[in-house]
């Protein structure tokens, strides 16, 4: 069980990393306006839920589930969009790997408070937490090409704001599961309700500015904009209900751990490969640091 769990986390890990690289060629290709920006998180989510809709057996709709999914999709939008307009006030990598320690520490601190018969503190776990630290301090550590404004108000901000709404998913899946709510209907209900926060402010911002709107649609809808919004909505959904399923099934401190590494490392990698972004010494070190923290929470 604990092999098939493994699994499953360090797949939907991997697709995590995708999806970094999906949202930083959107990004690239559209900037970073409000229209573009909702209606990138709009379509995926309408996406993401049909997917849900249709492949899922298991739809449990009540007020509890009804209350956790529009908490999550709250949460999940404001990381994505911080994620996907920090490159305006500092440096991606770090709002990243901000959000995705975030998903380490808290609910690894949530399993050991509230649930600590099933996540054991032991030497390998205590050890694995202290490279995944160190992996994400290397990266405030920057390079004369790397500089970012370290006087930005806004970039701290969001990078404390992403740290508690992307520690907040492993939390509520592990809730939402324990209580009978979780699988593919929960996903699909928090993507519902995403799309109807990013089409209210869709209207809004059809009122408030006609000629940007509809700028912004037709500078967006692109065929190669639709065809990574499709590939972002797959990951989304399967990702995360990967994630609510091994949720249930092995304890908070050997997931999110795994969940904080592997993503680090697949969005080195897909950098190098297809942006030819070349890793410095202090990169190497950075996912030197992601294999050790995976290895010793394995062990």
């Amino acid at each position: 069980m604990r092999l098939i769990a493994l699994l499953f986390i360090v797949i939907a890990s991997i697709e995590v990393g995708f999806m970094s690289e999906l949202r930083k060629g959107y990004q690239l290709k559209n900037g970073m306006g409000i229209v573009p920006t909702a209606l990138f998180m709009l379509i995926t989510n309408a996406f993401a839920a049909v997917t849900g809709a249709t492949s899922s057996g298991e739809f449990v709709l009540n007020a509890t589930s009804l209350a956790y999914a529009i908490v999550f999709a709250i949460a999940a939008l404001v990381t994505g969009i911080l994620c996907l307009i920090g490159t305006a006030w500092g440096n991606v990598s770090i709002i990243v790997t901000c959000a995705l320690l975030g998903k380490l520490v808290l609910p690894s601190a949530y399993g050991i408070i509230v649930l600590p018969e099933e996540n054991v503190v032991t030497v390998y776990k205590l050890v694995g937490f202290v490279f995944a630290l160190i992996a994400l301090a290397l990266n405030f550590v920057t390079t004369e090409k790397e500089q970012i404004n370290k006087n930005s108000t806004k970039f701290k901000i969001a990078c404390v704001v992403v740290f508690f709404t992307q520690g907040l998913a492993l939390i509520i899946f592990n809730i939402v599961t324990r209580m009978g709510l979780g699988g593919g209907g929960f996903v699909t209900q928090y993507m519902a309700v995403s799309m109807l926060i990013m089409g209210l402010v869709l209207v809004i911002s059809l009122v408030k500015n006609p000629s940007e709107f509809k700028d912004g649609v037709r500078t967006t809808l692109s065929k190669k904009s639709i065809l990574i919004m499709i590939a972002y909505a797959v990951l989304i959904f399967t990702s995360d209900k990967l994630s609510i399923t091994c949720a249930g099934m092995v304890p908070l401190i050997f997931q999110a751990p795994v969940e904080f590494c592997v993503p680090i490392i697949v969005i080195a990698i897909i950098d190098y490969l297809i942006y030819r972004e070349r890793l410095n010494k202090r990169q190497w070190i950075q996912l030197l640091m992601a294999f050790l923290s995976c290895g010793c929470f394995m062990m």
